[in-house]
């Protein structure tokens, strides 16, 4: 699958994570002091309310707010756009994506009242995400349409490999991969003008499973040692290992035994060098499956169990699944009926509940399309309604106009006779 649909943040301050508990303290401080300039004020919320967006969704939304309050009494729209984004995100990470699409749709029509041609590219992309991860790409390839032609007319090259990148997304889960690729391709030309290493390879992956699935299996190999070499020039270890573990997860479907092992085993190092948790079991629960397939039970035993583990920890039934469908067939292997058959019945209660996971997601989108229905309803009746305003604005003007013709017409009238009548008068 497609790698990373990324949601644009024109005003996200990249180095929060280096902000510490002390000097949160500080600028909670700067901001209870109206003595600062609103100006300082403001920076010091915005930077608190961006510290928050990953750790806690739940306080950033209410210090989102509070910054939007003050942007709106202060009248700073740059300030005021980060708040609703920032909301936005809140809501989008806990799930709750039409209130996130209200927000970066208030956010839109901030940036279209103030003309800022970059930020309504931005808020358009951001829809177009919202809209995709709810499964409903028509409306997600309109607004990333409008967000292409917002950021060509910017020059923001970067902006545009990001969306090249999602929208080849959208082709590849609709198995049009010859648009996907050619999607892919434009992103992949940005990058390298600009001389991102570490995106190109990014793209690069992600190509090579757009190969893969397009039945390319030799092609899909190159481009991912072209990702890996990319890989290594941009020093990025967490990046270098995702892409060995993609390697050997495509040489084991190729029968590759022995050289899927070797780039598992690099991936497995790195990854538990740089604590990459998630990454890790997923390749831990590929290398139990390789080594299930090279007559290997007891090894593999050693890893599924570790993946289980983690995904226990981490509430990731995937990979808890994944893990127990290995060590069924493990214990098989090695002649333990007993175990193989606990693992399976823990595997059959995963994949229920993965079902019941797969049946209140359709829910929610069928909520998300209801209340964007709701939503689309009553923005029709709201312009209905400033139509009707309007016509009734006109007739009112209208009439107005008629009697101040006639009084005018009635006035100079009335002069007219009072000419008549003391010329006559003085004959």
């Amino acid at each position: 699958m497609i790698q990373r649909m990324i949601l644009w943040g024109l005003c996200i301050v990249t180095p929060l994570g280096c902000v510490n508990a002390q000097d949160a303290d500080s600028l909670w401080g700067v901001w209870k002091d109206r003595s600062h300039p609103d100006s300082c004020r403001l920076l010091a919320m915005r930077i608190l309310t961006g510290m928050q967006l990953r750790a806690d969704p739940d306080s950033a939304l209410k210090l989102a707010e509070l910054l939007r309050a003050e942007a709106v009494r202060t009248e700073n729209d740059p300030q005021l756009a980060f708040a609703m984004d920032a909301r936005a995100k809140a809501f989008f990470r806990k799930g709750e994506r039409f209130e996130a699409l209200r927000s970066w749709r208030d956010m839109l029509a901030l940036y279209e009242r103030t003309g800022d041609v970059k930020g309504m590219a931005g808020a358009h992309t951001n829809l177009a995400v919202t809209f995709q991860a709810q499964g409903e790409n028509r409306k997600a390839m309109e607004h990333y349409e409008l967000a292409v032609h917002g950021f060509q007319k910017t020059g923001d090259q970067a902006g545009l490999a990001i969306l090249y990148n999602n929208i080849s997304a959208i082709y590849l889960l609709q198995k049009d991969t010859a648009q996907a690729l050619a999607y892919a391709q434009r992103a992949l030309t940005i990058r390298k003008e600009l001389g991102q290493l570490k995106e190109e390879a990014t793209v690069l992956r992600n190509m090579s499973l757009i190969y893969e699935q397009n039945g390319q299996p030799d092609l899909a190999l190159r481009t991912l040692r072209e990702s890996l070499r990319l890989s290594e020039q941009a020093d990025d270890g967490r990046d270098l290992a995702k892409g060995w573990a993609i390697m050997g997860e495509v040489l084991l479907k190729q029968g590759a035994k022995d050289s899927a092992l070797f780039y598992l085993e690099k991936a497995l190092a790195l990854q538990k060098e740089s604590g990459a948790g998630d990454e890790l079991a997923s390749t831990q629960n590929v290398m139990a499956l390789l080594l299930n397939e090279m007559g290997r039970p007891e090894d593999a035993i050693a890893f599924s169990l570790q993946a289980f583990r983690w995904g226990e920890e981490a509430g990731r039934r995937t990979i808890q699944r994944s893990a127990c469908e290995a060590l069924y067939q493990a214990y098989k292997k090695i002649g333990d009926p007993g175990q193989a058959l606990e693992w399976y019945e823990k595997a059959t209660v995963l994949n229920d509940s993965l079902r019941s996971g797969e049946v209140r997601k359709s829910l929610m989108q069928f909520e998300f399309r209801k209340e964007l229905l709701a939503d689309s309803l009553q923005m029709v009746q709201e312009m209905q309604l400033r139509r009707e305003q309007e016509q009734r604005s006109r007739e009112t003007r209208y009439w107005l106009g008629g009697i101040f013709v006639l009084l005018l017409l009635g006035g100079l009238l009335y002069n007219q006779q009072r000419k008549s009548h003391r010329r006559a008068t003085a004959e």
